[in-house]
């Protein structure tokens, strides 16, 4: 399984919370990535903040 982090550009909580979310990854023995939001094709492009407590 992949944990993968989707991120917008000059996003503060983004920045804070990826170091976090790849250490939860790694202790949950997931591959991790992240994705820019702004690269992802529009028909799959969230136009709403999600958050996930993992």
């Amino acid at each position: 399984m992949e944990l993968i982090m989707i991120k917008k550009k000059g996003c503060m909580p983004c920045k804070e919370f990826e170091p976090f979310a790849e250490k939860r990854a790694k202790e949950e023995t997931l591959s991790f990535k992240t994705i820019m939001g702004e690269d992802m094709p529009e028909k799959f492009n969230l136009h709403i903040s999600l958050s996930f407590i993992l």
